[in-house]
């Protein structure tokens, strides 16, 4: 087990290994990005069903479910302002980790530009 997935790892390229680790690290961050927007998506939604039965509460004088589904919108919006927050972290790591991966790109191809020019000397 070990040994065969050592030795796999010791024929690849050490580019070839960074830019694996690098697109990993990258998906996870997608992945995050992904199930915050997803959530916020669905906790929008409910945020405008209880939008829709508060205006019909408000038309019908209920003060009492008036009263309730207020606190039901405001614990929705609170929730729905937090997941922002987390999905704009979640898109500026994304954004870190593109410019990680650019920046690797660019110094592992630098530097084995620099090999073959000294070779050529």
């Amino acid at each position: 087990g070990d040994v065969a997935k050592r030795s796999n790892f010791d024929n690849l390229d050490p580019n070839m290994m960074a830019e694996m680790a690098l697109r990993e690290a990258y998906k996870g961050a997608l992945e995050d990005t992904k199930v915050f927007a997803k959530e916020l998506k669905n906790i929008n939604g409910k945020r405008d069903g209880i939008r829709k039965k508060l205006a019909q509460a408000k038309k019908s004088g209920d003060k009492g479910k008036v009263s309730e589904l207020e606190g039901k919108l405001n614990s929705q919006s609170e929730r729905a302002d937090e997941l922002t927050r987390l999905l704009q972290n979640a898109m500026q790591k994304q954004k870190q980790f593109l410019t990680l991966m650019s920046n690797v790109s660019k110094l592992l191809h630098d530097t084995a530009m620099g090999i073959v020019r000294k070779i050529g000397q």
